[in-house]
C-alpha cells in the first residue's frame, strides 16, 4: 500500500494523499488502490494503482468546493 501511495503522490506534481481504498474487483479488473491525491495547486484527484504492477491505471480529477 505504501508504494501505491508514493506512486500516486508523485503522478501529475507533488501531492499529498488524503483517502486509500484497496478494491478487489470481480471480473477481468485486477485489485487496486483507489487513491485520493490532493495537490499544491489545489487539484484533487483520484488514482486507480494497479495492486500487483505499482502502475496508474486511471486518474481522474475532480473539483474542491469551499
Amino acid at each position: 500500500m505504501a508504494q501505491a501511495v508514493e506512486v500516486a503522490e508523485r503522478t501529475g506534481g507533488q501531492g499529498k494523499a488524503i483517502d486509500v481504498e484497496f478494491e478487489r474487483p470481480s471480473g477481468g479488473e485486477p485489485a487496486h488502490y483507489e487513491i485520493k491525491v490532493v495537490y499544491p495547486d489545489g487539484k484533487l484527484v483520484g488514482h486507480k494503482v494497479d495492486a500487483n504492477a505499482g502502475t496508474v491505471l486511471l486518474s481522474r480529477e475532480s473539483s474542491i468546493r469551499a
